[in-house]
C-alpha cells in the first residue's frame, strides 16, 4: 500500500499495483476488509486517492504520465464501481496527477509540471476543471518535476501548493472560487505593479536592488499570454485581451515572484 484515506473508522487503501481496497479498521485489532477492485480501466500505480463530503464517492490517481484519474462510486464498500474518468484537459502529453483532496464542492489537485488544478465537483460523477495555475518552468517530461503537493484546509481558505523546484505557492480562496495569488515568491512584497486595473500599459517598480531576468503575463488558469525578456519597468500589453484577472511572473535568479493584475481593456 502506498497511501490511504480514513474517515469514520474506514480506510481507503491506494495499494499500488493491487489496486484499491476498502478495510473497516473501526476495531483496529480486528479489521475487516470490506472490499476491492484489483482491476479498473487506465490502471497503473495507485498513488492516492480521496473521498468528497457525501462520502458517496471517492477521485482516485495512478502515478503514471499520461494516465487519468477515476471517478469510484464507494456507497457499497463491497461493490466499488468505477464510474469514469477525466484528466486536467491541458496540451500536456505526459501530464500526471500525484495528491488531490476535497472541499466543499471541490477537488484540489496538485499535478506534475501541470500546477494546481480545481476541478468543480457539485455533479460528483461529472468534475469539470474550474481554476488552475502552472507552477512549474520545468519542460514536460516523462520525469516526476513540479507540483508536488496541495492542502486546501487552512482555517484562511488559503490554499498551497509545494512545487519541488520552484517552491512554495500560497493562493486565496474567497466565496468558493480562486480569484489570486496571495504570496508567491520570496520578494513578492517588494514588487508593485501599476496601474491596477491596466488597459495599454504595465509599469513594475521595487523597493530594493531586485533584478528580472525575464517576465511573463499569464491569464487566470496559468496560459502564457506574452513574454518579456531582460530586465524592463514598462510592459506594453497586447491589445484587446479579455477583461479579468492575469499575472504577472516575474523570473528572478532567486526564483519566480507572482503578481496579480486586473486588465480592462479601454482601448
Amino acid at each position: 500500500m502506498h497511501d490511504g484515506y480514513v474517515r469514520n473508522g474506514m480506510a481507503y487503501l491506494n495499494c499500488g499495483y493491487d489496486g484499491m481496497a476498502i478495510v473497516d479498521f473501526s476495531d483496529p485489532a480486528n479489521p475487516v476488509a470490506l472490499g476491492t477492485l484489483p482491476q479498473y480501466p487506465a490502471k497503473g500505480y495507485n498513488h492516492s486517492g480521496w473521498g468528497d463530503e457525501s462520502g458517496d464517492y471517492y477521485y482516485m490517481a495512478d502515478e503514471n504520465h499520461a494516465t487519468p484519474m477515476k471517478i469510484l462510486d464507494v456507497s457499497d464498500p463491497s461493490d466499488i464501481k468505477v464510474l469514469g474518468t477525466f484528466d486536467a484537459q491541458v496540451s500536456n502529453p505526459t501530464s500526471i496527477p500525484h495528491n488531490q483532496l476535497v472541499r466543499g464542492n471541490f477537488l484540489y489537485v496538485s499535478y506534475y509540471y501541470d500546477g494546481l488544478v480545481v476541478f468543480d465537483i457539485t455533479d460528483p460523477t461529472q468534475p469539470v476543471p474550474a481554476y488552475s495555475f502552472d507552477t512549474s518552468n520545468e519542460p514536460n517530461g516523462p520525469s516526476y518535476k513540479g507540483a508536488w503537493g496541495v492542502y486546501p484546509f487552512l482555517p484562511s481558505g488559503n490554499i498551497l501548493i509545494s512545487d519541488m523546484q520552484e517552491g512554495l505557492f500560497v493562493f486565496e480562496k474567497v466565496d468558493e472560487t480562486i480569484t489570486s495569488v496571495q504570496d508567491a515568491g520570496p520578494d513578492a512584497a517588494l514588487v508593485s505593479v501599476y496601474p491596477n486595473p491596466a488597459s495599454s500599459f504595465l509599469y513594475l517598480e521595487t523597493s530594493t536592488e531586485l533584478t528580472w531576468v525575464s517576465v511573463q503575463l499569464t491569464d487566470l488558469f496559468g496560459r502564457p499570454v506574452k513574454s518579456w525578456s531582460g530586465y524592463q519597468t514598462r510592459l506594453d500589453l497586447p491589445g484587446h485581451l479579455p477583461d479579468g484577472v492575469y499575472f504577472i511572473r516575474l523570473q528572478t535568479t532567486d526564483g519566480w515572484i507572482v503578481k496579480r493584475i486586473r486588465i480592462h481593456d479601454g482601448r
